[in-house]
């Protein structure tokens, strides 16, 4: 990110307060917990189904923004860190662009999301940030590529660090 953009992140860009951000997703995964009875993959699965609600919300906003980035599915590498900066105040750790494999990995050893936060045993397994897949999956559907991202690994369920890997169904 150029001087200008770090200029206007810090001053111009409308912020989310990331507290209570995590507030309302932690709160939020207990209450689907509950729903789910304790099933971790279903729940998983209603935070990844939330991420995609918010992805098309966040895209009738920016959609003409997104459309000049990301012409290309590689380039979504670039476009996501960007975003993740943008809303959660730091780049990705490592992103590796896996051309062979059609995916993008995303780490982050320092997540935002999971900092501070470690579930009990019994919700091992909880992918806390797939929310933020949903987001990735639901920019790819409507710029146009056949794409998937579900968080492989993560900070809050013990992992080494949160790990998002987009993939090309194709």
């Amino acid at each position: 990110m150029g001087l200008k953009g770090r200029i206007a992140f810090h001053f111009m860009a409308d912020k989310i307060n990331l507290e209570a951000y995590i507030s309302l997703l932690v709160s939020a995964l207990d209450y689907i917990l509950e729903v789910e009875k304790g099933d971790v993959n279903k729940a998983s699965q209603v935070i990844w189904n939330m991420g995609r609600k918010i992805g098309s919300r966040m895209l009738a906003k920016y959609a003409e923004r997104v459309g000049k980035h990301a012409i290309e599915f590689y380039e979504f590498s670039k476009t996501y860190n960007l975003a993740y900066y943008f809303y959660l105040g730091k780049s990705y750790d490592k992103i590796y662009v896996v051309p062979e494999e059609k995916k993008i990995v995303f780490e982050d050893y320092d997540c935002p999301v999971c900092r501070g936060v470690l579930l009990p045993d019994e919700l091992k397994g909880v992918r806390l940030c797939n929310i933020i897949d949903g987001i990735y999956t639901e920019v790819c559907t409507v710029r146009g590529f056949d794409a998937e991202s579900w968080e492989t690994k993560c900070k809050a369920s013990g992992d080494e660090c949160c790990r998002h890997e987009l993939r090309l169904k194709v």
